[in-house]
């Protein structure tokens, strides 16, 4: 889980998921980069899956220590973390490399939003985040025997 911010004028961001086993990257729209709005955000997604899609489909979380990921309690009961279970993981600082293929990913929206340039996050339809996050999951992965994510995400 990680965060891509736009230009500077805009106060919204990307909020991003990353599913390891298929390397399919989900990108939710954040009205501000703070811990309110990744909050709101992943229970859109706990009310889209319920509890324990939730609970399979992110079977653990890793991510850095941004202030947007402060409210260690909020994040681990929308993941439907349960008492005494630890599956939420904060990155050392400085070590995005902790969390390389969300990275990667990071850089192909990029390549797609570029930062500073084109599109302004504030102004991103939700038409348009769909269209950019297909692109990026549809380039064939060497991890997955060059295969999609979407095809991964499907077997």
């Amino acid at each position: 889980m990680d965060t891509v911010e736009g230009s500077r004028e805009d106060s919204a961001c990307l909020l991003t998921l990353l599913h390891r086993p298929s390397r399919l990257q989900l990108a939710l729209p954040l009205a501000a980069k703070d811990a309110e709005s990744v909050a709101a955000a992943l229970g859109g997604v706990r009310s889209v899956l319920g509890a324990g899609g939730a609970r399979r489909v992110f079977r653990a979380v890793l991510t850095d220590n941004g202030a947007e990921f402060s409210d260690e309690g909020a994040i681990a009961a929308l993941i439907g973390e349960g008492p005494g279970e630890t599956r939420l993981f904060y990155c050392d600082p400085r070590r995005s490399d902790q969390k390389g293929a969300c990275e990667r990913n990071h850089v192909e929206i990029r390549k797609l939003l570029p930062k500073g340039r084109g599109i302004r996050f504030d102004r991103l339809a939700p038409a348009d985040l769909a269209l950019a996050m297909s692109h990026v999951n549809s380039e064939p992965r060497g991890a997955l025997g060059f295969a999609t994510p979407a095809r991964a995400f499907r077997a």
